[in-house]
């Protein structure tokens, strides 16, 4: 049952930099239940939009709409960073403390990597370090992963609940 739409944004390149005007381009459906959705990811290089769907990641051409596949099941789908470098994905399961290493061209899982904290939620990765920080919302951890391994490389102890992350 389709129950839930996707709105795609897009600024207005006339109003840059002076301020940003938002329109609605297209709307998607999105397939499946009314569960609850987390973080949306757009890969602005493969045209791929990422949507974190309670149990699963439902994964959208970009410029059509049409489901291309989907990353799961996971018992709570959180985010998804992309490691275009490297090839690869990763996406955060909460409710296990699991991180799924996947190829980006073929959806397909590498490597399932226990988190170093509880809960991974909100996940980013830096081109600048090829690392991979997924925030930890249980303890306020941030798990480091080398993004062309998928090996765990360190622990950022910050606290509180994290919900999400950025780079300056």
């Amino acid at each position: 049952m389709k129950t839930t739409l996707f709105c795609c944004l897009a600024l207005t390149a006339s109003a840059l930099p002076a301020r940003a005007d938002y329109q609605v381009v297209a709307r998607y459906p999105v397939g499946g239940d009314k569960s609850s959705y987390d973080y949306v990811r757009v890969d602005p290089v493969a045209r791929r939009i990422y949507i974190a769907h309670e149990r699963k990641f439902e994964v959208l051409d970009a410029d059509s709409g049409r489901k291309i596949g989907e990353l799961g099941p996971v018992t709570r789908a959180h985010g998804v960073a992309i490691a275009p470098q490297e090839g690869h994905g990763f996406a955060s399961s909460g409710i296990d403390d699991l991180i799924v290493m996947f190829d980006l061209k073929t959806l397909a899982p590498i490597k399932t990597i226990k988190s170093t904290g509880s809960n991974p939620d909100a996940i980013e990765y830096d081109a600048e370090t090829k690392r991979v920080f997924a925030g930890n919302h249980g303890d306020g951890k941030v798990t480091v992963l080398d993004a062309a391994s998928g090996d765990i490389v360190g622990t950022i102890e910050i606290g509180g609940k994290l919900e999400d992350i950025c780079f300056d």
